[in-house]
């Protein structure tokens, strides 16, 4: 999906020596892979990717334990469930300021990069990834803030509590 923001994180990538040295792993497909590709392959950051395509459930949790980050740089997210399970399995994310991800991440255990145009908002993941690329211990305290803060979500009604708490065990239990 074009709004999904997955073009940022590529020109972002391909603005930074640091980053195409690391390994963005990239979970799904869709109608606009073949274009992601085109792209990755004209700046040149085809082999700083791996496609995984489409996964289940238990390998996105898999995957998402062995990585250092989550970026998500979604323009018009209400959601943003799959920040959610980020979090639940104890990842600092980098998100938009915008939606439901806006309402999951903060300072804390996370970067909130401003809602603003394409010129300004792949430079600003670029920044941000690189930060936590440089450093590692900053990806640590977000990660246990993250811990602290994914069962202490202000849910209204004791079944939306319990219904949250197995849907993030799932995660947490593998």
């Amino acid at each position: 999906m074009p709004y999904k923001g997955l073009w940022l994180v590529l020109k972002a990538i391909g603005q930074s020596p640091l980053l195409r040295k690391c390994k963005l792993r990239l979970a799904g497909d869709g109608p606009e892979m073949s274009k992601l590709q085109k792209l990755a392959a004209e700046l040149g950051i085809s082999s700083a990717l791996q496609w995984l395509g489409q996964v289940s459930q238990d390998e996105l949790s898999l995957e998402m334990r062995k990585a250092q980050c989550f970026v998500f740089a979604s323009l018009r997210e209400f959601g943003g469930a799959v920040v959610l399970e980020a979090m639940a399995c104890g990842l600092p994310c980098i998100v938009v300021n915008y939606g439901g991800p806006a309402e999951l991440v903060d300072p804390d255990c996370g970067i909130l990069l401003p809602l603003v145009g394409e010129e300004k908002l792949a430079p600003a993941l670029r920044k941000s990834m690189e930060r936590m690329v440089k450093t590692p211990e900053l990806c640590v305290r977000f990660a246990a803030n993250t811990a602290k803060k994914r069962f202490v979500l202000n849910l209204p009604g004791r079944k939306k509590q319990i219904k949250l708490y197995r849907f993030m065990k799932r995660f947490l239990t593998k």
